[in-house]
């Protein structure tokens, strides 16, 4: 995603009108204005910045501050690298698997250790077993934007785990 100009004022005026809307009665005391103010700054700054790609070779923790971390991606990263959440979580589209490809180009001292994901659950074994076929449907296929190749093979893969 690309950065977004915003207008702060129009940010603090909607937050307020929001909370009328809840509380209609409500008058915020000084501390609690600063805090709608406080939100409004930091959605701006937030939009204002486009996105956080990863760098091949630049760390697991370097990754996670990248706009490049979901759920799987980040479970794997506590498995393999002991830095992520540990709630369970696997890829289930080509955009999750490429996230935790980015991981794996990100830091590459945790793809030799890959083959443990498949200890987690049966869709990860299954996923790991097939990632090599996975990762090149995901070359192939990702620059368009769409990969309905490998979102079928995937699915099909997490279908069998099911079972």
């Amino acid at each position: 995603m690309t950065s977004a100009r915003l207008d702060q004022m129009s940010l603090v005026t909607a937050i307020v009108n929001e909370i009328a809307n809840q509380q209609p009665d409500f008058q915020p005391v000084p501390r609690q204005f600063n805090a709608i103010i406080d939100a409004a700054d930091n959605i701006f700054r937030e939009f204002a910045q486009g996105e956080i790609v990863s760098s091949p070779g630049e760390g697991i923790h370097a990754w996670r501050r990248t706009d490049q971390v979901g759920l799987s991606s980040d479970f794997m990263a506590a498995k393999l690298g002991d830095a992520g959440i540990r709630e369970y979580a696997h890829p289930h589209d080509p955009s999750d698997f490429g996230r935790c490809l980015t991981l794996l180009e990100a830091a590459p001292e945790l793809r030799e250790r890959l083959p443990e994901m498949a200890n987690e659950r049966p869709a990860w074994a299954a996923l790991v077993a097939n990632w090599d076929e996975l990762a090149a449907l995901w070359q192939e296929e990702s620059p368009s934007g769409r990969c309905p190749k490998m979102f079928q093979r995937m699915q099909a893969l997490l279908r069998q785990t099911a079972v």
